[in-house]
């Protein structure tokens, strides 16, 4: 199984919690364990590379307009359309 195989794994089991309790004590230890995981002296900003950055900026940016959100029921359906529920 290829890393991407067990990410999308992975998102689709959460993607299935509803709880928001639940959703907090995952976030936790998943910041935890990529937290122990992580040099604290490491800014990842710096290990990009100037395309990367510019991307990201770019997306920061498009983010912050409210034409390109997308509302919750939206991504719902066309989640289970993948999932062919």
């Amino acid at each position: 199984m290829s890393s991407l195989e067990i990410k999308g794994g992975i998102l689709e089991m959460i993607a299935n919690i509803d709880d928001v309790e639940s959703l907090e004590e995952l976030k936790k230890l998943v910041t935890e364990f990529i937290g122990n995981r992580v040099k604290s002296d490491t800014d990842f900003w710096d290990e990009l590379s100037e395309t990367e950055q510019a991307e990201l900026e770019q997306a920061i940016t498009e983010s912050a307009d409210p034409a390109n959100h997308i509302t919750h029921d939206v991504v719902i359906q066309k989640y289970r359309q993948w999932l062919g529920k």
